[in-house]
């Protein structure tokens, strides 16, 4: 990464996952759980997207995880996959995809919202 890992700015709310693990942290768009991130075990932090998106095609040709150094280099790179994710433009979308992407946005109705969150 380019900036030092803490002048990245996040822009959504992050939370510790659970009271007894200090190094596992969720991420919210307002809601919405979107993404993890935690310490791996071997080195460096582990991001991985939680969506539960509206269309059934989900992206595979591109990953919904990664390994980053820090904390917030992971928490950086989750909240980059979900704007791409949401935008319709996350490397391996099918058209059906990007299509249903393109009328959340335009319906302004955001990614389904389970009833378990």
């Amino acid at each position: 990464m380019s900036a030092p890992a803490a002048n990245i700015q996040l822009h959504h709310s992050w939370r510790q996952t659970w009271p007894d693990h200090a190094n596992h942290f969720t991420a919210f768009d307002g809601q919405v759980k979107f993404a993890h991130i935690h310490e791996h075990h071997m080195s460096g932090w582990a991001w991985y997207m939680v969506l539960d998106l509206p269309w059934s095609n989900r992206p595979s040709a591109a990953p919904l995880t990664g390994h980053c150094e820090t904390a917030r280099e992971a928490a950086q790179a989750a909240e980059a996959c979900y704007a791409a994710v949401l935008a319709g433009t996350w490397r391996g979308m099918s058209e059906k995809d990007q299509q249903a992407a393109r009328e959340r946005r335009e319906n302004k109705d955001g990614i389904h919202r389970s009833a378990a969150l």
